[in-house]
C-alpha cells in the first residue's frame, strides 16, 4: 500500500528580516551570516531560512524574543524585521511528500542538499519550501491556502 500523505496548518510566527550579511547576524543565530541563499538553520526555538542575498526568514513560537534579539544585535545597523505571520499559512505536510510536490514542482527532490529551504512553484502557487526530517515546512500565501490545500488533496488522490 502506498504511503499515506497528510498536512496540517502551523501556528506559529514567521518574520523577514532584510538586510545585507554582515556580522551581527551572528548574535542572532550563530552562522546565520554565513548561511548560504537557500538553505536553512535551526537556532534553539527558531528555524531561519535564507531565501536571497538579503532576506532571511524565521519560523519560531517565540516572534517576540526574536525580534526583541534581531534589534538589539542589529543596533544601528540597517535592517528590517517584519512580522508576515498573518500574510503566510504554514503547513507541515508528512508522508510521501516528494511524490505528492512533485506533480507540481519542478524541483528535483532527490539532489537537494539536506539543509534545504527555498521558494519555488508548486502548481499555480509560490510556496517556500523547507524539507525537515519527518515531514516537510511549506508556507503559502494565507490567501491562497485553501486552494493550495485543495490541490494537495487532488494530487495525493492521483498518486493513489
Amino acid at each position: 500500500m502506498a504511503e499515506a500523505v497528510s498536512w496540517q496548518a502551523r501556528e506559529g510566527h514567521l518574520l523577514c528580516l532584510r538586510t545585507r550579511s554582515r556580522s551581527w547576524l551572528d548574535g542572532v543565530a550563530p552562522g546565520l551570516s554565513s548561511l548560504q541563499t537557500s538553505r536553512f538553520l535551526r537556532a534553539g526555538p527558531a528555524l531561519w531560512m535564507r531565501l536571497g542575498p538579503d532576506e532571511w526568514w524565521c519560523w519560531t513560537s517565540a516572534g517576540a524574543a526574536c525580534a526583541a534579539r534581531v534589534r538589539q544585535s542589529a543596533g544601528a545597523q540597517f535592517h528590517a524585521l517584519l512580522d508576515i505571520s498573518d500574510a503566510q499559512q504554514a503547513f507541515e505536510i508528512q508522508g510521501a511528500v516528494r511524490d505528492v510536490l512533485s506533480q507540481g514542482c519542478e524541483l528535483d527532490f532527490e539532489r537537494l542538499p539536506p539543509d534545504f529551504a527555498g521558494r519555488s512553484r508548486c502548481a499555480a502557487f509560490t510556496v517556500v519550501i523547507c524539507p525537515q526530517l519527518g515531514g516537510t515546512y511549506l508556507w503559502v500565501e494565507a490567501s491562497l491556502a485553501r486552494s493550495l490545500t485543495q490541490w494537495l488533496d487532488q494530487a495525493s488522490r492521483l498518486r493513489g
